[in-house]
């Protein structure tokens, strides 16, 4: 009965270890010369539209939202790293880098543009969300999330780019 109860134990212990979340991975410092290394003035045009199909198919767009462009550093490469391949929780951003995010917002069925692009790598992102009944009580769960992508943009060119998984 003693080997019983210890089985039960390891088990909730095995179940709850499962449930913790691992703490946010440091960021690497922010190097403002790696930025004011990148082309400061462009003429990139990036046009696009951010949206989500859910399981049964229904298009979700991401009406409103705020979409973020910013240059690939080594600072937004592990951004990238962790939370887009690796699925990994990422300390808070240095407040510095707002001053390397551009940012506009979509209209009602996604569609997005910026202008004056200077020529580089990027990293493109935008949160697509809606609620859905769960089935219990009538209560709403949240779904969708943040979808990135990297991008090229030229001087002189249009880069279009769909956001989405």
């Amino acid at each position: 009965m003693k080997l019983g109860k210890f089985a039960f134990a390891v088990v909730v212990v095995s179940m709850l270890g499962g449930c913790m979340t691992s703490p946010p991975v440091p960021r690497v410092p922010l190097n403002d010369s790696e930025y004011q290394r990148l082309p400061q003035v462009g003429t990139g045009v990036i046009e696009g539209q951010a949206f989500l199909k859910t399981l049964g198919g229904e298009v979700k767009y991401g009406a409103g939202s705020t979409v973020y462009l910013f240059p690939v550093t080594s600072y937004s490469e592990q951004w990238w790293r962790l939370t887009q391949i690796e699925m990994k929780p990422i300390a808070a951003p240095d407040p510095k880098h707002d001053k390397y995010i551009r940012t506009t917002q979509a209209d009602g069925t996604g569609t997005f543009k910026f202008t004056d692009i200077p020529p580089g790598p990027y990293f493109i992102d935008a949160e697509v969300t809606w609620f859905a009944p769960t089935g219990y009580g009538g209560g709403l769960e949240k779904q969708g999330g943040v979808i990135a992508h990297r991008i090229k943009v030229d001087n002189d060119k249009t880069t279009r780019i769909m956001i989405t998984q």
